[in-house]
């Protein structure tokens, strides 16, 4: 019951937006092709995303459509977010890591950091970050799948507030990695890359030093 109160009014919410020109909305049959980014509550992450929206190395959300078919259920919203042509860092990185120079690598890096850092600007801790939620268009960052998304101190579950929303030590057939648990609560970290510059192995060892309050801030990071 609490669910369906909760689904009518995020309908609600997004059909009022649209009536009142706030938010444009797109035929469902104008588009083909169709690939998900991601998954969440969509009003908060429609919400959160008109936030950011101006930054250049945050995805554009461009507006809204709906799917409806007789097999599915009405008011199947879904966000229509910009194409980003390389799709996802993951899938980039794979292709292309060969060819970028560090200097590649560090503007990449520079243009994650800045989209993290608007967010924190804006009070919003992403929760969910990954390679597969980070987007590549024309060699530019683009972040992107804000459905686990929340305001810096909203209440929130344990596992959700440490973890996100990916599974903590999830392999890629769906099962924990013990090993790599084992590997962490003991200390050990990744082998630093041959000839990566030393200025950036001291960053990213901060990053990962096992007490929080001795890790760098992503302001500090951007300095």
């Amino acid at each position: 019951m609490h669910d369906t109160e909760n689904k009518n009014e995020w309908i609600n919410w997004i059909e009022e937006t649209i009536d009142k020109n706030q938010l444009k909305y797109y035929k469902y049959d104008e588009f083909n092709n169709f690939q998900e980014i991601g998954t969440g509550e969509i009003v908060r992450e429609l919400r959160i995303q008109r936030e950011v929206d101006f930054h250049d190395n945050i995805i554009r959300c461009h507006g809204i459509t709906k799917f409806e078919s007789e097999n599915h259920i009405n008011n199947n919203y879904m966000l229509v977010m910009e194409y980003a042509d390389s799709g996802s860092l993951r899938s980039y990185l794979k292709k292309n890591f060969s060819k970028l120079t560090w200097d590649d690598k560090y503007l990449m890096a520079y243009q994650l950091a800045s989209a993290v850092s608007c967010l924190h600007n804006e009070g919003i801790v992403h929760r969910d970050l990954h390679s597969g939620n980070i987007l590549v268009h024309q060699n530019t960052i683009k972040l992107a799948d804000f459905g686990l998304s929340k305001r810096i101190g909203a209440s929130s579950n344990f596992q959700s507030k440490v973890f996100g929303g990916r599974p903590p030590f999830d392999a890629e057939d769906g099962q924990y990695d013990v090993s790599l648990i084992l590997d962490i609560s003991q200390g050990h970290r990744e082998t630093i890359v041959p000839e990566t510059p030393e200025e950036y192995v001291t960053i990213y060892t901060k990053c990962w030093d096992g007490e929080p309050d001795n890790r760098p801030t992503i302001y500090q990071l951007m300095k």
